[in-house]
């Protein structure tokens, strides 16, 4: 087949070639770098609130620690990774110490039972100074501006249109909005 270019003639720049990225391809890479910032910091949280139960309350938590010792490997995945690594390396603190205590034990091939006794009865004697700190989460509660616009209405909307409280709700201006929804007349 004939072509009008010479082939040492490199392609315009306003040309897609198979290595120019389209716009498209470039907002889904742009979502996906989202993404996995998104995901990454929801990893985070989750690892510094397995964290929390366990440097905070490790004796009252002993179905978490079973679990990381049953899903142990699920966490291999996150070690190479910096902003995971001081919460993995506690996680990794608290298998250790309790693999060797059910290997000492001879517990190697117990059930659940017996193995979850035995972090019971450790769990109590634990010293959360062997795992390192890391960053204490804490949520603040933030009321909006004019919360009881929302809150007014939904409580008097309950109120209402709940059973057992009997309201002639035609005769209350404040339900009028609520007569066409279902309200008891």
């Amino acid at each position: 087949m004939y072509s009008s270019k010479p082939k040492d003639v490199l392609p315009s720049p306003l040309e897609p070639t198979p290595t120019t990225p389209t716009t498209e391809k470039i907002l889904a890479d742009i979502d996906d770098q989202s993404s996995l910032v998104v995901y990454s910091d929801l990893i985070a949280l989750v690892l510094e609130i397995i964290n929390a139960a366990l440097s905070k309350n490790l004796a009252d938590n002993p179905n978490l620690v079973y679990a990381l010792l049953h899903q142990q490997d699920l966490f291999a995945q996150f070690r190479t990774y910096i902003k995971f690594q001081a919460l993995i390396e506690n996680l990794d603190t608290v298998t250790a110490h309790f693999q060797s205590r059910i290997h000492d034990e001879g517990l190697d091939g117990a059930g659940y039972v017996d193995i979850l006794g035995l972090i019971e009865r450790e769990g109590k004697v634990w010293e959360s100074s062997k795992l390192k700190d890391v960053t204490v989460i804490s949520f603040k509660y933030e009321e909006e501006k004019n919360a009881e616009e929302f809150f007014h209405p939904l409580v008097w909307a309950m109120i209402a249109l709940h059973p057992s409280v009997s309201w002639n709700v035609a005769s209350h201006g404040l339900f009028i909005e609520f007569v066409g929804s279902g309200a008891k007349q």
